[in-house]
């Protein structure tokens, strides 16, 4: 199972990522100053903001296993998902 969340500008220090109970949560807060000098005139403009995001996982997930990583902004969390020994079959419908 991948997860894949949109993180730009966001250094992986300030991600942080927990388990509990079968939820899998991202959280952290999104913290951004431009500062603009022309003219003499200086603009600066700040933007801030916690996310949280939850993600059920799925029966068999190895928590152990799990490993993160961000690039370009981009946070992958790798679930791997623990091998399934059941087999599948159609169960007919009689009438």
């Amino acid at each position: 199972l991948m997860v894949f969340v949109d993180l730009p500008g966001i250094p992986p220090d300030e991600i942080d990522i927990s388990i509990e109970d079968g939820l899998l949560t991202i959280t952290g807060e999104r913290t951004m100053e431009q500062r603009d000098e022309q003219n003499g005139f200086v603009r600066t403009e700040r933007a801030y903001g916690a996310f949280l995001r939850t993600v059920i996982l799925p029966d068999g997930a190895d928590d152990s296993r799990i490993e993160a990583k961000i690039d370009n902004g981009v946070l992958e969390i790798d679930v791997p998902l623990a091998a399934d020994n059941s087999h599948s079959r159609r169960i007919p419908v009689k009438s």
